[in-house]
């Protein structure tokens, strides 16, 4: 990807798109994507994973849906 402020994301894929209706995650590969990272250590990938979370938002409706 090479973006200087996500160092170490070497590729990422999102499965939804705004406006999207999400159903809540029923098991461990329902998301709304992922992303490889790479580092020297695994300390560093995974300092690396979380900076890339600080960056990530995920917004619902204020209103529930019934």
């Amino acid at each position: 990807m090479g973006d200087p402020r996500l160092p170490g994301v070497v590729g990422a894929r999102l499965t939804v798109r705004p406006g999207d209706v999400l159903d809540p995650p029923c098991a461990s590969h329902a998301s709304a994507g992922h992303i490889h990272v790479e580092g020297a250590t695994a300390d560093e990938v995974e300092e690396r994973t979380r900076a890339v979370l600080r960056h990530f938002e995920l917004k619902g409706d204020e209103e529930p849906v019934s």
